[in-house]
């Protein structure tokens, strides 16, 4: 059976984590599972590296957070989670209705930012490649669905060809010695600019506060 080894928490070699229920030191624990062909994120695990790789079933090897006196385990996202709650009330101990306030705060923070960030689209191609990377390299992914993100990429490249088409085809029929000079900075401009549209209107619909 092919192996991958995964850990979503390389500080936990270096720092260390408090149990978010009593509060006690927490220890790294080893983490087996496996990942079945056909399962959703089983084809995450085969185009690991440069290329896809077509394998079976796949024991997946990880770390976890383990606390010995509650005898309660955490993936690396809660714990994740639980940080942040510990340091914003400034206690090791704190309750799942506080994790998820704090949560919730910052997710509106950073709701609040990708709005603010509507500015960069004015930006062509790279505004819009900002704004994608900070929505699908976030907390703000819980918003989205799976392939949002190849959607997304796709409407912007449709869009960026479509709108080159037209211009082209509008160009072709003007008898004009300048715009068919230049009718490749013409029809790329626009189409350039054309090209976040599809991005903006997916953050005014995602995100936009209602």
């Amino acid at each position: 059976m092919h192996k991958v080894y995964e850990n979503d928490d390389l500080m936990m070699y270096f720092k260390k984590r408090y149990c978010h229920c009593c509060g006690e030191v927490l220890h790294k624990k080893r983490t087996e599972r496996v990942v079945r062909k056909g399962d959703p994120d089983h084809r995450a695990y085969c185009t690991i590296g440069r290329s896809y790789k077509p394998y079976g079933d796949i024991l997946v090897i990880g770390k976890e957070y383990f606390c010995s006196s509650c005898n309660k385990s955490f993936s690396c996202d809660e714990q994740g989670k639980v940080i942040e709650a510990q340091k914003h009330y400034k206690r090791h101990i704190v309750t799942d209705e506080e994790i998820a306030n704090v949560k919730n705060q910052k997710l509106i923070i950073v709701n609040d930012r990708i709005l603010k960030m509507r500015w960069l689209l004015l930006l062509p191609v790279i505004g819009g490649i900002i704004c994608t990377f900070k929505i699908f390299n976030g907390c703000l992914r819980e918003k989205t669905n799976n392939k949002d993100l190849h959607k997304l990429i796709l409407s912007a490249l449709l869009v960026f060809i479509g709108v080159a088409i037209v211009i082209k085809l509008v160009l072709s029929t003007v008898n004009n010695e300048m715009l068919n000079k230049y009718q490749t900075l013409f029809m790329l401009i626009p189409s350039l600019l054309s090209f976040n549209m599809p991005i903006l209107w997916y953050i005014n619909h995602t995100f936009k506060i209602k």
